[in-house]
């Protein structure tokens, strides 16, 4: 008898442990759906963006991209989460800067407020714009993303 209700004890803790790890992993690829659409999108919105969030096209834009190319916009903050910020060009697009780089970013003391205005340097239009150079205009703070060849500077570009 108490072998059984051990058997039934431990395979109840087992199914509520496979339950409560599937509620989980779901939340946090929902998070993570949304991070990718940024602020007001809903996971399957579809923002057109595809290409700002795939490693591959960056790699490969930059590849071919040189200081020469880059241009100047200016932004303000409009939001701001441990996996990157979400800036509104003064166009009315909505870009972002992706976790790496805003790691990047942070780990060399860039600090973004709501609302701050920034000039951004880089390469790309509109919602397809990467960022570069980040210059918080607020506090007159500048922190590169990229070298010169748009290489990014938190990758490891030793192998090339």
């Amino acid at each position: 008898m108490i072998k059984k209700l051990l058997l039934a004890v431990l395979l109840g803790s087992l199914i509520v442990a496979l339950v409560w790890g599937g509620i989980n992993r779901t939340r946090s690829t929902f998070e993570e759906a949304g991070e990718r659409n940024g602020p007001g999108q809903e996971s399957g919105a579809g923002n057109g963006r595809a290409a700002t969030t795939d490693p591959a096209s960056h790699e490969a834009l930059e590849e071919s991209v040189s200081s020469a190319q880059w241009v100047t916009v200016y932004a303000s903050v409009t939001e701001i989460r441990s996996t990157g910020a979400w800036l509104r060009l003064d166009s009315g697009e909505i870009i972002r800067v992706r976790r790496a780089p805003w790691e990047y970013a942070l780990s060399q003391g860039l600090s973004l407020q709501m609302g701050d205005r920034v000039e951004l340097t880089g390469y790309g239009v509109g919602q397809n714009f990467e960022p570069c150079i980040v210059h918080n205009l607020a506090v007159e703070q500048k922190v590169a993303l990229r070298d010169e060849d748009g290489r990014s500077l938190w990758g490891n570009h030793e192998s090339e």
